[in-house]
């Protein structure tokens, strides 16, 4: 005999979760996510700092693209290599590939408040369904955490 499984409904998230999420939204500074800070060890910290700056300008009404926002990332990296002695050693630039990684680790909610207004993303939060629903629920993550 076999057991029929429920098909599990996905539910929009309701009134108090949307209040949790704004609160969330304007009690935490927006930062890099945990997950990308944790490689970013191996790299110069000075130019991961810097980076940091850059990939939370990402986040702004302007709307500007990655690779603009990178392209600025480049321009300082740039300047400071020209502003230092020859004999000091220049800092690196971080790839391209970092850089996507770490505006990815950003939290979706804080990216579409950020760049499109907070009342469209909780419009967008409102109205979003997942597509699949997930069987095995995984712990909340923060928004965001402050570097």
């Amino acid at each position: 005999m076999t057991i029929a499984l429920k098909k599990l409904v996905s539910k929009p998230p309701s009134n108090r979760e949307l209040d949790r999420l704004a609160e969330q939204f304007h009690s935490y500074p927006v930062g890099v996510a945990q997950p990308i800070s944790m490689r970013l060890e191996a790299f110069h910290p000075v130019s991961v700092g810097i980076m940091k700056g850059y990939v939370v300008q990402y986040v702004s009404m302007t709307r500007p693209t990655i690779t603009g926002v990178y392209r600025s990332y480049q321009a300082e990296i740039a300047r400071i290599n020209n502003e230092q002695s020859r004999r000091a050693k220049p800092l690196p630039t971080l790839s391209m590939y970092i850089f996507r990684s770490a505006i990815d680790s950003l939290d979706p909610f804080v990216v579409m408040a950020g760049r499109f207004g907070f009342d469209a993303a909780m419009r967008h939060l409102r109205n979003f369904v997942p597509r699949y629903p997930v069987a095995n629920s995984t712990p909340a993550r923060p928004l965001a955490v402050a570097f």
